[in-house]
């Protein structure tokens, strides 16, 4: 005797009880647009985790005998607390641009890093941000990342990766701007 409710029923996602339960989804992206996508259900586990954005959003664990599925070693960059996009990044970060904004985000929540071809790619795509990502979206994400304990690691990768001057330019103003001679960190 769960309650069930149909949260987001054209994505397959039903909340049961206080559990969100997800159907195999596979997703097709016109490109540089959240909104642009084909959504239909796949038949495997695996077709759904191969859509995802990040390997450490790729886990599954099978209800019935508790069995982690990890078909893209997400378990192992979660321990050594590494972000990468499944498969090839700059196609993942074309596919909807607002996953610049979660990889950042992801990293700042597990305290990480970014591996170097997931790196290269946010720096490539970094304007994309600014080009295609709502800001009802950046602005949800900002709010996520503000929950995190080390939300500054946050606003400092978009600085590294060169998004942060097209989200807050005064907060990026603030990067090398020191305190004088009393204090040796910048703002």
């Amino acid at each position: 005797g769960h309650k069930v409710s149909e949260v987001g029923k054209s994505f397959g996602v039903v909340i049961i009880g206080k559990t969100e339960v997800a159907t195999y989804r596979k997703d097709r992206y016109a490109g540089f647009d959240d909104k642009a996508v084909d959504i239909s259900f796949a038949d495997t586990l695996l077709e759904d985790v191969s859509r995802r954005d990040l390997t450490i959003n790729t886990m599954a664990m099978d209800p019935v005998t508790g069995e982690l599925i990890d078909h893209f070693n997400g378990r192992e960059d979660l321990g050594k607390k590494i972000i990468r996009f499944v498969g090839n990044p700059i196609e993942r970060i074309k596919e909807d641009p607002n996953r610049i904004l979660r990889a950042c985000r992801f990293a700042a929540k597990i305290g990480g890093e970014m591996d170097e071809p997931t790196a290269s790619a946010l720096h490539a795509c970094a304007g994309y941000v600014k080009q295609f990502v709502a800001s009802e979206r950046v602005h949800k994400e900002i709010m996520d990342a503000m929950n995190i304990k080390n939300a500054s690691l946050f606003f400092h990768l978009l600085h590294q990766i060169g998004a942060l001057k097209d989200i807050l330019p005064s907060l990026e103003e603030c990067f090398g701007h020191g305190h004088g001679n009393h204090h040796s960190e910048d703002i």
